[in-house]
């Protein structure tokens, strides 16, 4: 979307006298205005478009901006388990009544498996510089230290573009994080 655009959009929202509300009601105010903060950030300016109204679970650094922040995004992790499947052999021999002395061996492999487990919902903000969650279980303050912008970037346009529940990783140290928009 293209400044005209926008132009036009706030023309037909004040001849109307449209309120927000009114507009968000199907999502549309937000697509729209997360549209002209991609196309802000992708010409290089950074956008003062979000108005934080009341609390959030996060410390700022001082010369930190927020670019947008996220409600009801799931927090995922990638948990690997290991088992040994494999088969065994031997003999069972009776030493009393009752009593038996097993002679045998086992023979298998691990496997291992990773599954995607919901740690929490919650609230996830994007600065010029971090990448912040906050839920009720689980709280990252940032959840990734210098990000690169065109990967908040990238997961910004996947979440305005595509509604699917997609998830996209960002690594954290040595485990990887998969946020996971909601809607």
């Amino acid at each position: 979307m293209d400044a005209d655009e926008e132009n036009r959009l706030v023309a037909f929202r004040d001849r109307f006298a449209l309120t927000q509300l009114e507009l968000d009601r199907q999502g549309a105010y937000s697509k729209v205005v997360k549209a002209a903060v991609l196309r802000d950030l992708m010409s290089g300016i950074l956008p003062t478009r979000a108005k934080i109204e009341g609390q959030v679970p996060f410390n700022f650094q001082k010369n930190e901006q927020v670019i947008w922040l996220f409600n009801g995004v799931d927090y995922l992790e990638d948990n690997t388990r290991t088992e040994h499947v494999g088969r065994s052999s031997g003999v069972s021999i009776r030493v009393a009544k009752g009593v038996y002395c097993r002679v045998g061996a086992f023979r298998g492999h691990p496997v291992s498996r990773t599954a995607r487990v919901h740690v929490d919902t919650g609230m996830m903000a994007v600065t010029n510089k971090h990448l912040y969650f906050g839920g009720g279980r689980k709280s990252l303050s940032p959840l990734c230290k210098d990000c690169e912008l065109h990967s908040l970037l990238r997961w910004c346009w996947n979440n305005t573009r595509r509604r699917q529940r997609q998830a996209t990783g960002f690594r954290n140290g040595r485990r990887v994080v998969h946020v996971q928009p909601a809607g």
